[in-house]
Formats: C-alpha cells, structure tokens, sequence
C-alpha cells in the first residue's frame, strides 16, 4: 500500500503600509503560459528579442527556454501573459526544498521571485494559516516601499516574475474588485484588514473588520454608535410601555 505524500505547504506574504489613515496593500496579475514558440532565425541576438517583443500582445512577456549552449541563443520561448482568467493576489506559491522546511523561508522567496525584492525574515509576522497558505504580513518602512518599486521596475525590464501589474494599491480599493482575485488571496485580505486595520479609511469594530457593504456611510464604529442609540431608545419605549 503506497502513502500519499503530505499536501504541500504554501506561502503568502502580504506587504502594507498606513498612509494618511488609508492602508495600502501590494498585489499583482496571476500570468499564464503558453506553449513554445521557435525563435525568429536571425543571427543578431537584439534583432531577435525586438522581433519577440514586438509580435507580443498587451501585457505579456517571453521567456527563454531550451537554451542551446553550443551556440549560446535560446532556441524558443515562451509567451507570459495576462489573459481574461488571469486573477489577482498577493505573492505566494508552494513550498520547496530550498525552504528547509520553513514556510517562512517560503513566503520570502516567493516574494522575491515575484516582486524582486528580499524581505527582512524577521520582520514577517506569521497571522496562521488561512484558505490553504501560511500568512505573513509585512510592515514596509518608506525606504523599503521605494526599494519594492524599483525592484517591480527591473523585473519588468527584465521580462522576470510570474505576476503583472504589481503595485500598492488602497484597501478599499482592492475591496472594490475583491471578486477578481483568487480565493486564498480574498481570504488573506480579510484577515490581515482585521489585524492590521483597527482604525483609518478601513473601518473596523475592535478588533474585528468590517466589510465594506456592512458599514454605514462614516464607517463602522458610527455604524456601531447608531445600533447602540437605537437599541437604547427601545429599551426606553419598553420601559416606558411597561409603566
């Protein structure tokens, strides 16, 4: 009787930072791949990658493959590219053996490999594992922020990483379009709101977050405020009523 192998283990790192009372969260486009293509067969290697890039559609990269070391060129490529499944999240992805077993080392290469851009391993802060991954948060300090963007930058240049698109977006913002970003990373979202979110733009009552269709026009602590003021005067009228 053959034993299944355990289910592997997932990482996902969310980066944030508070400006101005609004929070901001950094997420990308999923991609996908296509099959091989034959490289054009001209000598100069720049002719080659401009005739790659300008038969590409929007929002899409290519990627070397079956690299011939003879001759040192790359004998076809593969296209990486947004298409109308591709979803939204943050970065995340299974577990390997450079990892050494810790979901932590996990969340910080799969960051680097999809952002460009190496975490401090210290300052992720675990938040348990919900929808299917290990969830970190990740404070960014502005000078990180700014070294986060010139890393999506390069990896762009560079035609490098398996997302698009990445960048800080606002919390209400990434609400707004929650339906179009995957499932673990809405159920990530959520979560980290009701850690990190305990006051600005993103209402929250305690320590609990409030979504954005179950708050009232100024947020949730007045949406709280009115519930309590109208279970007040009924317990008035009651008391009343019974006099």
């Amino acid at each position: 009787m053959s034993r299944k192998s355990p289910p592997k283990e997932h990482g996902l790192a969310v980066a944030w930072y508070r400006k101005d009372g609004d929070i901001f969260m950094l997420v990308g486009t999923e991609s996908v791949y296509s099959s091989h293509k034959a490289i054009p067969d001209i000598k100069d290697s720049k002719e080659k990658v401009s005739a790659i890039v300008a038969s590409l559609p929007a929002k899409a990269r290519y990627v070397g493959r079956n690299f011939d070391k003879a001759s040192r060129m790359f004998k076809s490529y593969t296209i990486q590219r947004v298409t109308a499944d591709s979803k939204k999240g943050f970065p995340k992805g299974g577990m390997t053996g450079q990892d050494k077993g810790d979901v932590k080392n996990t969340a910080k290469r799969e960051f680097q490999e999809e952002v460009g851009f190496e975490l401090n391993k210290g300052k992720l802060v675990a938040q348990g594992k919900h929808g299917g991954s290990h969830i970190f948060t990740y404070e960014v300090t502005a000078e990180e922020k700014d070294g986060i963007e010139r890393a999506i930058k390069k990896m762009e240049e560079d035609r490098k990483g398996e997302l698009f698109d990445v960048k800080f977006l606002k919390a209400t913002d990434i609400e707004k379009e929650l339906a179009q970003y995957n499932a673990t990373s809405r159920t990530a979202f959520n979560h980290v709101l009701s850690v990190v979110a305990p006051k600005g733009e993103v209402a929250a009552e305690g320590a609990k977050y409030v979504p954005l269709h179950k708050r009232g026009k100024s947020g949730g602590a007045d949406t709280r405020r009115k519930q309590l003021r109208k279970r007040a005067k009924h317990q008035t009228r009651n008391k009343v009523w019974r006099s």
